[in-house]
């Protein structure tokens, strides 16, 4: 291990130096006196680093660190050209088996590739993936937003996961009477308001107070008043023909029509999985194949 406080004139190869984790770790480096070697894919990202370093690297080395078979050869070469390295700070993934793998030591199975992943970046699959929100038919939230839709194109998936609940009970509302706790609900016009058996308690997530919609009947019903621990209510006055009984779909499919988990966790500024993973214990599982 190198003593920080003996780095100066030190050659030290950074990889995943085009952000995060190495970035930093260069920019600590370079501070420190070493001869910093920027390595990544990301060649105008790799130049970013240097400006940041304000001068204090050695050379920047694109290379892509997940064509392991090429490494060692690439790293040869490094060294015959600058001499030999006295430290690496391996910062990018996959590239961490580096030093393993060149030494040849097997580290068994590698599995990095979440499920936004196993869509978007094909050269982290290593030897297995591990597929998460995409397993119940959801794709989780990809960056950029703006790509996101041409993303989701790469993969089209089917849910297979639906919450749903039944209506236990049909109010005809006043203008003016209100709704929920603290009647955060004034409707505007005489209403048809029903009440479903679920609420937080059971994984309809509170945020969704008027704000959220429900399947039902082939249409969305929006949400109305405050969710309260056990029970839910939606303006049904748009739907007809509902009746104590119905099923309501808080997200997933309902015959031909889909109201899908994703999207409703973009509503509320958070991931597909604080959904998916929020159905409490009491909630029946029923498995259909």
């Amino acid at each position: 291990m190198i003593n920080p406080l003996e780095l100066s004139g030190k050659t030290i190869l950074v990889t995943g130096a085009s952000a995060g984790i190495g970035r930093n770790t260069a920019v600590l480096l370079g501070g420190l006196g070493a001869r910093v070697v920027l390595a990544g894919r990301d060649a105008q990202r790799l130049e970013e680093t240097a400006r940041l370093m304000e001068g204090n690297h050695h050379r920047i080395a694109p290379f892509d660190l997940t064509q392991l078979d090429r490494i060692p050869q690439w790293l040869a070469g490094l060294a015959e050209e600058m001499g030999p390295f006295s430290g690496l700070a391996h910062c990018a993934g996959i590239a961490s088996l580096v030093p393993l793998r060149v030494l040849g030591i097997d580290p068994g199975i590698i599995h990095l590739a979440n499920s936004a992943a196993i869509v978007t970046r094909p050269e982290t699959w290593a030897d297995m993936v591990r597929p998460g929100a995409i397993l119940y038919g959801y794709h989780p939230g990809y960056e950029p937003v703006e790509q996101r839709a041409e993303i989701e194109k790469r993969l089209p998936l089917e849910p297979v996961m639906s919450l749903r609940t039944r209506i236990i009970s049909l109010r005809d509302a006043p203008v003016g009477a209100g709704v929920g706790y603290g009647s955060s609900f004034v409707p505007q016009r005489a209403s048809r308001i029903a009440v479903l058996a679920a609420g937080y308690g059971d994984g309809v997530h509170r945020g969704l107070s008027n704000r959220g919609k429900v399947l039902i009947r082939g249409m969305l019903a929006p949400m109305v008043g405050i969710i309260s621990m056990d029970v839910t209510m939606i303006d049904v006055t748009g739907v007809p023909g509902v009746e104590i009984g119905d099923t309501a779909t808080i997200y997933g499919t309902d015959g031909e029509f889909s109201h899908p988990a994703h999207l409703v966790a973009r509503s509320l500024g958070t991931v597909t999985s604080d959904l998916l993973c929020a159905v409490s214990q009491r909630v029946p599982r029923i498995y259909r194949y």
